[in-house]
């Protein structure tokens, strides 16, 4: 199982795409886009066993800079469809779905907006949208703004951000697991509880920062600045899945996100937060993702 998480790609610039394997081998193919500050390891919060039994063939990659894939300066949103569509065509898959969650959605928009002839499906859950609009601030808390306003200032000064806020006691994970559930609302709790989904999830931030924090800044500032594409423009159905109680991403942007995209079929759950409306409602996703979304 570990070569099938610590896989590699060339991509025809030379970079490397790190990229991990979960659920059926001769499934659906489906591409899993991690949240921010994630990695390829992110979906081992979930149950694989889900996956198997859906028929899904999830594939994860790091974005460029986190975890194992080369940092690729001067990115934005609509670099990542062509990293996906190549390593795509290197494992010989023509149709795939793409999932996204928390800061995985706007990669999820863009590949909707540049290759929606690829697209068997596009779900996003939680997904972050534009984090330094008004919408956000109004209801983001304090240390979230000014992460974000930081973000939109310069990717040096979210580097520095970043170093100066990490937890410092990553070697004692009976102390981050005390902290973090401490911090968490009763829904998120209730889900990190179950042993070792807490463990997979701090797994998956540390190796977000393997190579430093550069990558991980960089991520940030994309969604704190003007996209480099139009959500008005994407012409494949997209379904997004997000709670009311969202404190991560406020349910007033994902509000916006499905109000721009055309024929968005978004579906909002109140008292759901974060990550326990991916929990609760996987089902829901992993219809959509075999099943596709019917077109508008």
């Amino acid at each position: 199982m570990t070569d099938l998480l610590s896989q590699s790609f060339r991509l025809p610039d030379g970079r490397t795409l790190m990229y991990a394997e979960y659920g059926a081998p001769n499934g659906k193919p489906v591409f899993y886009f991690h949240g921010h500050a994630g990695s390829r390891l992110e979906p081992a919060i979930l149950d694989n066993n889900d996956f198997v039994q859906a028929g899904i063939r999830l594939i994860a990659c790091d974005r460029p800079g986190m975890g194992g894939s080369d940092f690729q300066p001067g990115r934005g949103f609509s670099h990542w469809p062509a990293d996906i569509v190549s390593l795509a065509g290197g494992m010989g898959l023509d149709k795939f779905g793409v999932w996204g969650v928390s800061g995985g959605g706007g990669y999820v928009s863009a590949c909707a907006r540049l290759i929606p002839d690829r697209l068997s499906a596009a779900v996003i859950v939680s997904g972050a949208g534009y984090m330094n609009s008004p919408e956000a601030r109004a209801s983001l808390p304090v240390m979230a703004r000014l992460m974000w306003g930081v973000a939109a200032r310069s990717v040096r000064l979210m580097s520095l951000f970043l170093n100066l806020t990490k937890p410092r006691n990553l070697g004692d994970p009976a102390k981050v697991r005390q902290q973090m559930l401490r911090t968490m609302p009763p829904a998120e709790r209730a889900f990190f509880e179950t042993p070792g989904r807490l463990e997979a999830f701090m797994a998956s931030g540390m190796e977000s920062m393997r190579q430093g924090v550069h990558g991980v800044a960089w991520d940030a500032c994309l969604y704190a600045r003007p996209w480099d594409f139009r959500l008005e423009e994407i012409c494949f159905p997209v379904r997004l899945l997000h709670g009311e109680a969202d404190r991560n991403v406020p349910v007033a942007v994902a509000r916006q996100v499905a109000a721009v995209i055309p024929g968005c079929q978004a579906a909002f759950y109140p008292g759901e937060g974060h990550i326990s409306v991916l929990a609760n409602h996987v089902d829901e996703v992993l219809i959509s993702l075999t099943t596709g979304a019917p077109r508008a």
